[in-house]
Order: C-alpha cells, then structure tokens, then sequence
C-alpha cells in the first residue's frame, strides 16, 4: 500500500521538484526505482526524492552459472553450437566431460532406475567410482519408490572436492529411442531446477554445470533437436517469468513444441 502525500504534476518526469511517498509494510516498494533519502519511521517508509520516475523492474536474469554441454561427437557438437549461436553463455565442447579440469557438477543422461552400465552413466561410474550408482539408486528407492520419472532430477554427492556432485535425470524410463518427445527439454530443465534448489541452501555452491548431450547417443535425438531443446531450457531458467497466464504457458508450449502426441503425428521443422 502506498499514500503519495504530495507529489508533482508529473511524477514520471526527472523534475527537480519534490514529492514524498509513504510506503506502509508492503513489498511492492522494491518493484519500483526510487532515488531519494528513506526515513524508516515504524511500520512504514517516507521517501523525499528530486525526482521519481515509477517503472518497473526488468525480470531478474540469473547469470552467474556457467553451462557446459560436451559431446565426443564433432557433427552433434557443431549442431548444438549453431542453434546456440545466439546464446554466448551455453558453452559447447567437443570431447569428454572427464577432460575438463573445472566443474562442480556432471549431470548423466540416466534412466529411470539408475542403471550406469553403458554411456555416459558408465563414464561417471569409471570417473568417479560404483559408489555413485549405490547412491543413485538409494534415493530413486527412498524418494520414488523404484522408478524416477522422466522430468526429475536429483544431485548425490561423490565424496571428492574438485567434483563434488553428480546429478541424475533420466532421459527415459530404459534404453530406447526419444526422437519425437519433449525428454531432452525435461531433463534439461530438472537438471536446472535440483543445480537451483542446491545453490538456495547448499554450503558450496555449484558455479560450473555439465551436461552430456542428452538423448545424442542411445535416444537417437538429432544435434538438431537437442540443442533446440537444451537451449530453450537453459533460456527459460535465466529469465523466470513474474506472471503466470495462459498466453504464457501457450508460448512457452509453441517454443517447446513437443509433448503428447504432437512430435509423433506432426514433426516439426526447426530449421523452416
């Protein structure tokens, strides 16, 4: 709630005349810039400003995590480069994620019920050692009853100070091709979202992210698809929305596009 006590003609203009506002308790005083001199007296906030200019804040960008997607692949790495080309921030590197000396967290292109005995699972296991598919599998046991879905993820930690987490998102409930579906998106974002919830109360915060990319290999996903889909999320994570309506969520369903039976009964073309 806000009393304006007097104010100028023309508040949005920078005159240099007067005008104080009281703000009672009240959150929506930081969704304005404000210059002046606060005065805090009780319950509520005079302000005196030379000048008010009442606009509302951009959304918060969140930046300062690096991404890292890696690929032993040189045809899927220059396909993810140039549907990113547009975003400087989402990091492409051909080769191994073993190969890069700085990251707090590897995410693997896991199944459902954390079997780490091909691909990129069974790098993580040779890297890191069989106790992380152990913890893996005890929380998908403890937290999902057997069988973590397809949209979740979740971080374990691998014992080691250079490396100290590992996140598991399931690109598939078992081997099998994911060409046609939203999976590379999902997963994508889960990643996101559990590296998110980490950083909110975690002791060390997780500043560098790797991801493979996910459902090149056994998914049998097009560089194409999946730097289409990985970067719509990562897109998404940096600029949360302030509202939620239904123009959004139908936009945000066009950017994605698959989902259901869409991918299957009408492909789309991300290159038209």
């Amino acid at each position: 709630m806000c009393d304006i006590l007097s104010r100028t003609r023309n508040p949005c203009t920078r005159s240099p005349q007067m005008a104080i506002l009281r703000f009672h308790s009240n959150p929506t005083l930081r969704s304005h810039r404000v210059k002046g001199r606060f005065v805090l007296t009780g319950s509520t906030c005079d302000i005196r400003v030379s000048s008010l200019r009442a606009c509302p804040l951009k959304p918060r960008i969140f930046t300062s995590m690096r991404f890292i997607v890696t690929t032993r692949s040189k045809d899927t790495a220059d396909e993810i480069r140039w549907i990113a080309r547009d975003v400087p921030d989402l990091e492409v590197r051909l080769g191994s994620f073993e190969s890069l000396t700085n990251f707090d967290c590897v995410a693997t292109a896991g199944n459902s019920f954390g079997l780490m005995d091909a691909g990129m699972d069974l790098a993580v296991l040779k890297f890191f050692g069989l106790h992380i598919q152990e913890r893996i599998q005890k929380r998908i046991i403890d937290d999902y009853c057997g069988e973590q879905q397809v949209g979740s993820a979740f971080l374990v930690e691998t014992g080691r100070t250079d490396h100290p987490y590992v996140a598991h998102a399931p690109t598939m409930r078992v081997p099998m091709n994911i060409s046609g579906t939203d999976h590379v998106y999902l997963a994508t974002w889960a990643t996101l979202l559990a590296v998110r919830a980490h950083n909110r109360t975690g002791a060390r915060k997780i500043e560098t992210l790797v991801c493979p990319a996910f459902g090149a290999g056994t998914g049998g996903v097009s560089g194409i698809e999946v730097g289409f889909q990985m970067k719509i999320a990562w897109e998404h994570f940096k600029a949360p929305p302030k509202l939620i309506n239904p123009s959004f969520a139908q936009n945000r369903q066009e950017r994605i596009y698959y989902g259901g039976k869409t991918g299957f009964e009408k492909p789309v073309n991300r290159l038209g």
